[in-house]
């Protein structure tokens, strides 16, 4: 008994024009470069807002 192998019947449609491909691309070499999720002015606000947490300044429930 053979196996069933799945043989593509069409071409496969590109998803993206051109340039939404240099598009992505940019966005994947900024990523490789930088991959902090957060801008430094957010890490600091986050900082911030766990330094008052912890300190008791800010209770978890007041947080947006």
């Amino acid at each position: 008994m053979t196996a069933d192998i799945h043989q593509p019947t069409a071409l496969r449609k590109t998803l993206f024009t051109a340039e939404e491909v240099r598009s992505l691309w940019t966005l994947r070499v900024r990523f490789q470069e930088d991959r902090d999720l957060f801008s430094p002015r957010e890490r600091a606000h986050l900082l911030f807002l766990r330094w008052r947490v912890r300190t008791g300044r800010l209770v978890e429930s007041a947080l947006p």
